[in-house]
């Protein structure tokens, strides 16, 4: 991870499908040093964290990536105040067509300011069709 860089510059991070759960075997079993790269990086007040994940991912379970992002939002910068799930959001892509879920997303809540978690139902690990313009669509709300 690059680390935060000095006001004025913005430094922002975005993680697309985290690979949780294959983490040991892409590290050659240094799973440790990224995990506290990353735990680092939500302690600092200026970083701007985006996590980006389907709940049909092909690597790693919905329920993986939901405890791993709360522990992180509980980390994060102020996150002592941070409650159960009240720094992810559930994005319902907008366009049309054939939507993966009921249409019946959560509201999009905002995480703490420094972690944000979106979780796209339907997508998998390689975000294609709908996923893939929401995925978008989330990426384009956090930098905007």
């Amino acid at each position: 991870m690059h680390p935060v860089l000095p006001a004025p510059l913005r430094t922002t991070h975005i993680l697309i499908s985290y690979p949780l759960g294959p983490r040991g075997l892409l590290t050659a079993f240094r799973t440790q040093t990224y995990q506290r790269a990353l735990e680092d990086l939500v302690h600092q007040p200026g970083a701007r964290v985006l996590l980006c994940q389907g709940d049909a991912d092909d690597f790693t379970a919905a329920e993986t990536y939901d405890a791993w992002a709360e522990a992180l939002g509980q980390l994060a910068a102020g996150g002592d105040d941070i409650g159960e799930g009240e720094d992810t959001v559930e994005h319902q892509p907008e366009t049309g067509g054939e939507g993966e879920g009921e249409g019946e997303g959560l509201p999009a809540e905002r995480g703490s300011s420094v972690l944000e978690v979106v979780r796209i139902p339907g997508a998998s690990h390689f975000w294609g069709g709908q996923a893939m313009r929401g995925l978008i669509e989330a990426v384009t709300q956090f930098l905007t």
